[in-house]
């Protein structure tokens, strides 16, 4: 494939994985109770768009062709994707008093199941911010 062609396949991933990351964030910042796992993965996934908006405005990335940028990309565009539409549950649900949410997490989400996003969100951000400081040092 030439390389506009998968750059371009890179900037779109980027995008959706914007939008996912946006999505989570949007839904974590609507929870009123501020619990430590829900705090520590709302900033988590506020780094991470972070991160994907510095991608997507990176002009290497529409330029050149990078394998494993692009898979990397792919990897966190999966799982943001599980983890938006795991969290749009929450916005969908209707639960009485969203300010009480320790009932209403625990229905959708354990604190396990937080700390597990807020892992691997933390592990795409660590992985995409080092594939973004070496294009942008060395290209």
């Amino acid at each position: 494939m030439e390389p506009l062609g998968t750059g371009a396949s890179v900037l779109a991933f980027v995008l959706l994985g914007l939008k996912s990351a946006k999505v989570a964030h949007e839904v974590l910042s609507s929870i009123k109770a501020r619990q430590t796992h829900v705090d520590q993965t709302r900033r988590a996934v506020r780094e991470l768009e972070s991160t994907l908006q510095r991608l997507s405005s990176c002009r290497i990335t529409e330029e050149r062709q990078n394998g494993p940028l692009l898979a990397a990309v792919q990897a966190c565009v999966g799982n943001m994707k599980k983890f938006a539409a795991k969290l749009e549950t929450l916005r969908g649900a209707h639960i009485p008093g969203l300010g009480r949410q320790r009932n209403g997490i625990k229905v959708f989400l354990e604190d396990k199941d937080l700390g597990r996003m807020n892992a691997v969100v933390f592990g795409h951000t660590t992985a995409l911010n080092f594939h973004l400081r070496v294009l942008e040092r060395y290209y």
